[in-house]
């Protein structure tokens, strides 16, 4: 929505719990285990997953153990917003893969749109640009100190800087969608 994309700043928590989101599909449990594990426990940290998917259920369970990690199962498009809106990061977070290497999703654009932070694996293509960016911050595919490389970087992050680079990247991308309009329609005529 285009009242979303004239957002022009960062709310950044100066301190308490930082709350690290993730939205999409579930179905990768060894994959979404190992991320409940970077921030399982951690004070420092709230991890919110909603989705739908083979895993919710499985994953319920295993979070169960855990006071600061919450499955929230299935959510709607009108919901997504205000869902992410809760959120001081987002998880932009997939492993390596030939299918993951080159693929944007959604939550990427969405992350923008409402000035997230991500934390990604700085190893797939979109994760190194992310990072160059200065618009999240890389982990190791490992999982090994996530929580306290992502949280220094979220300490650290210029709110400021940060929403002018979100709206830059969004200003390339409109242009860039109106630009490939032009062409369609064009090319129709």
């Amino acid at each position: 929505p285009e009242a979303l994309v004239n957002r022009k700043s960062m709310c950044k928590k100066s301190g308490g719990t930082v709350t690290v989101g993730y939205v999409g599909i579930l179905r990768s449990y060894e994959y979404h285990t190992g991320l409940i594990d970077c921030f399982a426990g951690d004070s420092r940290f709230e991890f919110h997953i909603y989705g739908c998917g083979d895993d919710v259920a499985r994953l319920f369970e295993y979070a169960k153990k855990f006071s600061n990690i919450f499955i929230h199962g299935a959510y709607t498009e009108e919901e997504k917003y205000a869902i992410i809106d809760t959120f001081d990061i987002m998880c932009y977070n997939y492993p390596y893969s030939y299918v993951n290497d080159g693929a944007v999703a959604n939550k990427y654009y969405d992350a923008l749109i409402m000035k997230k932070p991500m934390f990604v694996n700085a190893e797939t293509a979109l994760g190194s640009f992310i990072c160059e960016n200065g618009i999240g911050v890389g982990v190791p595919d490992h999982g090994c100190g996530t929580a306290d490389t992502v949280y220094n970087w979220y300490k650290s992050l210029d709110p400021d800087a940060f929403a002018k680079t979100c709206d830059r990247l969004l200003d390339e991308y409109i242009a860039q969608d109106e630009n490939f309009y032009q062409v369609i329609k064009r090319a129709l005529i």
